[in-house]
């Protein structure tokens, strides 16, 4: 169905979009399908609100954040250097604070 010429059922047929096109849109909550592939008409306001609650709700992640019985552990590598580049981060806010500065001249 590749540059497939689909129609919209508001307009009585005088305006086209390309399938892929109308796809993204459908995927968007903007428009619907009348006929798969055949014609497509716009989605009314509340039509929209209520297809994009439909879409969030299946997309929302799993109730838990890990599997059961699988844990995650960084190395022991990557730790340290987070823990380093953190500590340099609060030198140099303190640095720049102005007690800072006038305690070290």
């Amino acid at each position: 169905m590749k540059n497939t010429r689909v129609f919209d059922v508001d307009s009585k047929g005088r305006y086209t979009l390309k399938f892929s096109q109308v796809e993204k849109r459908v995927a968007d909550c903007l428009l619907a399908w009348v006929v798969k592939g055949v014609s497509f008409r716009k989605l009314t306001p509340a039509e929209a609100v209520r297809a994009r609650n439909e879409a969030a709700r299946l997309r929302e992640p799993l109730p838990f954040a890990e599997l059961p019985g699988l844990l995650y552990r960084p190395a022991a590598g990557r730790e340290a250097g987070t823990r380093l580049q953190r500590t340099r981060a609060v030198e140099a806010n303190r640095f720049a604070q102005p007690e800072y500065a006038e305690q070290s001249a």
